[in-house]
């Protein structure tokens, strides 16, 4: 624990430190953005092979690659029981031997797959997000972090995805769904953004909102009377997907906590209508994100697809938050274009409120739960 407290002091420290430099007129967001995210990069790519429940296997797949003909992947399995299981993305393999042409030892491995993380979370920010530093805060402290560190694959593909979401608003649907493609490579679950492109299509208000939410609920009431039929219908590999499986508490409590920050934020939004009309897309993630955390109640698989899209709440608490400052503030510079500092963020008081909600439930989960086996933590050198 002692080190990811240590990260968020840094963190932390940047940003005390961005609002003395902006109180000067100076703008430092994009430095205190790229130093947070170098630091980040650099923890998940010297951490050790049990940092992550999944990292091991990773770099197991990559040793085992190594040694395979690039011409035989797609016919052979790797000797594990994931691979045989639940089988390993092929145009995952062929990414693997490339990486090894450069560099054999299995830490590369981890290091190269940092570097598609942490590059995808830094443009996401630096092209959608209004406050730089509290878009990287969130992305720590709401643990999308340490689940990426554990779910390395599916959070690139994730990343990628996430990044092309602009494109929906823009209409163009080639580049949007040449980078989904880029993303099926590393993930197949990429796939599931596709219909995301379409949603848009229908309308969003506060009203349609709540009854998508509800429904939602509704549905993921009856899982276990549908389980049979998806089960009749599911390729027998995924299968285990699909079961009923034990409830983790510390899934839901992740999903208390980003509903507590969207409800109370959604609260001080005056102009609702405004809101839902110029985040469409964001607000129909945080639903899809939702509904299939109502499904955890009945298979803890579903956690892993609702954190598919859960990144993407870096993007839409920023942008509430830009809302209510944009209220209150409206002739202010900030309430004119895309302020990303820090220092008028924090001048209505819910920027820092929305800083102490994060840390509290960030700490209170690392007590109770290791975040997919981050925790403790060690670098690769040492382990």
């Amino acid at each position: 624990m002692t080190w990811y407290l240590i990260m968020l002091s840094i963190i932390l420290l940047f940003g005390y430190l961005q609002i003395s430099v902006e109180k000067k007129g100076y703008n430092a967001a994009r430095l205190f953005l790229g130093l947070s995210c170098w630091m980040l990069f650099a923890f998940a790519a010297f951490r050790g092979r049990m940092v992550g429940a999944d990292t091991k296997q990773y770099q197991d797949i990559f040793d085992w690659v190594k040694t395979k003909s690039i011409f035989e992947l797609h016919k052979i399995k790797a000797p594990y029981w994931w691979d045989n299981t639940f089988g390993t993305e092929y145009t995952y393999k062929i990414y693997n031997k490339i990486i090894s042409y450069f560099n054999s030892n299995r830490q590369i491995i981890t290091i190269v797959n940092s570097v598609f993380i942490m590059f995808p979370i830094w443009m996401l920010i630096k092209k959608q997000s209004p406050y730089f530093w509290l878009s990287i805060f969130l992305f720590y402290t709401l643990g999308f972090y340490q689940t990426a560190l554990n779910l390395t694959p599916s959070a690139i593909a994730s990343l990628i995805c996430l990044n092309a979401l602009p494109l929906i608003a823009q209409k163009k649907p080639i580049q949007y769904f040449l980078i989904v493609s880029i993303a099926f490579l590393f993930h197949t679950s990429a796939y599931i953004f596709i219909p995301i492109y379409f949603l848009p299509k229908i309308k969003l208000n506060l009203r349609r909102f709540i009854i998508i939410m509800i429904v939602g609920f509704a549905i993921s009431l009856i899982y276990t009377q549908m389980q049979g039929i998806l089960l009749r219908i599911t390729p027998a590999k995924y299968a285990p997907y699909v079961r009923s499986s034990s409830i983790k508490i510390e899934q839901l409590f992740v999903f208390a906590g980003h509903m507590s920050v969207f409800v109370f934020l959604l609260y001080f939004i005056k102009d609702k209508k405004e809101f839902f009309e110029k985040n469409t897309v964001g607000l129909y993630i945080f639903l899809i994100e939702s509904i299939l955390y109502f499904f955890t109640f009945y298979n803890i698989s579903f956690s892993r697809a609702a954190f598919l899209f859960s990144p993407y709440l870096v993007i839409l608490f920023p942008n509430m938050l830009m809302q209510i400052n944009r209220e209150q503030y409206p002739l202010t510079e900030g309430a004119k274009t895309r302020d990303k500092g820090v220092h008028a963020g924090v001048r209505n008081g819910y920027y820092l409120m929305v800083v102490a909600l994060c840390i509290f439930q960030y700490i209170a989960r690392i007590g109770i739960n290791n975040i997919g086996r981050t925790m403790p933590y060690e670098f690769f050198f040492y382990s």
